[in-house]
């Protein structure tokens, strides 16, 4: 297929484009600093776009058949607030439905409002606390954009992503916001996943949480 990964140079994102050009798949790496895309391949196409500029975002979703997004800060601040997740959504969506893209594939995270009672007791008493307020909010108005479109959409709810090599080995949960008691997720495994449901059509519209 024909995919565009917003969120690319990021760590995750990077982990997606590699999974996916080994497995065949075509990917334009949408990018806001191509120069920082070192890795090469006869199948994959840099392309410059910024989520805040939402004319380079259709200009990158045009041709294509699917749109994976792995947007993410750069760091994490306890006192700066981020729309970065939201301001993704508000330019991918229109650019899906004006160019007729109709699968949507977002790495979200299985915090939610209120409190899970999956979530594994250090996410949801800790980190998800202490981020909530300048990060985890503005997932979760992602989330709301996105469950209100009209696209085929895909939410994959990881716990905390790792730095770890793919093991195959995870478990995942439809319609949960979280694997009961699952901790982490590493970042190769969480791609793999992400890639091979891209044409998953049973898990259209669904929430996917996935965790060891």
């Amino acid at each position: 297929m024909r995919i565009v990964v917003f969120g690319a140079t990021g760590g995750t994102g990077q982990e997606i484009v590699q999974r996916a050009l080994s497995v065949g798949h075509h990917v334009r790496a949408a990018v806001r600093t191509p120069s920082k895309m070192d890795y090469r391949d006869p199948n994959l196409e840099v392309f410059k776009a910024d989520i805040y500029d939402p004319i380079s975002v259709a200009a990158a979703i045009e041709g294509q058949e699917a749109v994976l997004t792995a947007v993410a800060p750069k760091g994490f601040s306890l006192t700066e607030k981020t729309d970065l997740f939201s301001q993704s959504a508000k330019a991918i969506l229109p650019a899906m439905q004006k160019h007729d893209v109709k699968r949507l594939i977002a790495v979200s995270t299985s915090a939610r409002r209120g409190y899970s009672p999956d979530n594994h007791p250090v996410f949801e008493l800790i980190i998800k606390n202490i981020f909530w307020r300048t990060l985890y909010s503005d997932v979760v108005a992602m989330d709301d954009l996105i469950m209100k479109s009209p696209v085929y959409w895909t939410l994959i709810r990881p716990p905390q992503v790792i730095d770890k090599p793919a093991t195959g080995t995870y478990r995942i949960a439809e319609q949960k916001f979280a694997v009961p008691g699952g901790a982490s997720i590493g970042r190769a495994d969480l791609a793999a996943f992400i890639v091979s449901v891209i044409d998953a059509e049973q898990l259209y519209c669904k929430n996917v949480a996935i965790a060891y």
